[in-house]
């Protein structure tokens, strides 16, 4: 069984840089565990969209609570500079959201700046080593990456997505999700939340002829699924 203390523990630490609910936070933890064990060496952990690092912190915590070390360092992928506009695929709520700028969720538009999440991990004491970070759109920095781990012979251990519009979670399927290795998870965070993020993931299904089974976080905080062929009718 897994040591529900040390989960508490992590989800404690993170819960200052991270939007996700507790329960959905130590989802996020037994799916690294599992992701990890089935890792082979050379893999990465990418998380696209990381606001103030504290899913990315909570990966690498996990790693350090139950494996007594990082073995894969967790690349993280973000603006650092806010969310792009939302388009006619984000839906009539993303549009308005991003209109009221004075409600509580709206965190100035998801603004965080590289060096605040430079600075958290430092003030955590964690080793530069155990993470990187990528500034820009999507577009702009997942490609180089994914030919650094074609360079590698590297995989994605685990892939959380965390970039709300339509476009960006188009884009990172499209460069990250074939490099994710076969039978690990998937983490979309905002796939109940806004609509251009689920049509962009039911889109890619349907182009790519991709049956996975959707599951659901806690508290509907997003859903993940394995990148895997069913082998038998239990299997979900």
């Amino acid at each position: 069984m897994i040591d529900t203390k040390k989960i508490d523990r992590i989800v404690e630490r993170v819960r200052p840089y991270t939007m996700v609910p507790d329960e959905a936070v130590a989802k996020n933890i037994e799916l690294t565990i599992e992701a990890v064990n089935n890792a082979a060496p050379k893999d990465v952990i990418v998380e696209c969209g990381t606001w103030k690092g504290g899913s990315s912190l909570a990966m690498i915590l996990t790693q350090q609570e139950f494996f007594g070390g990082v073995r894969h360092p967790v690349w993280m992928f973000d603006s650092f500079g806010g969310l792009p506009a939302a388009t006619t695929e984000d839906g009539k709520l993303a549009v308005e959201w991003e209109k009221n700028k004075h409600q509580p969720g709206y965190f100035d538009n998801c603004n965080v700046q590289l060096e605040e999440v430079l600075g958290m991990m430092q003030r955590e004491q964690v080793d530069p080593a155990h993470f990187r970070t990528f500034k820009g759109w999507f577009n702009q920095p997942l490609g180089p990456a994914v030919g650094e781990l074609n360079a590698r012979g590297a995989e994605v251990a685990l892939l959380r997505l965390d970039g709300d519009w339509y476009e960006s979670t188009r884009d990172c399927l499209n460069w990250m999700y074939p490099k994710l290795r076969k039978g690990a998870p998937c983490i979309v965070d905002d796939y109940y939340a806004w609509d251009g993020c689920a049509l962009a993931l039911h889109e890619y299904f349907g182009q790519h002829r991709i049956a996975a089974r959707l599951r659901t976080m806690p508290v509907l905080q997003g859903a993940y699924f394995y990148n895997k062929h069913r082998e038998k009718f239990e299997e979900l």
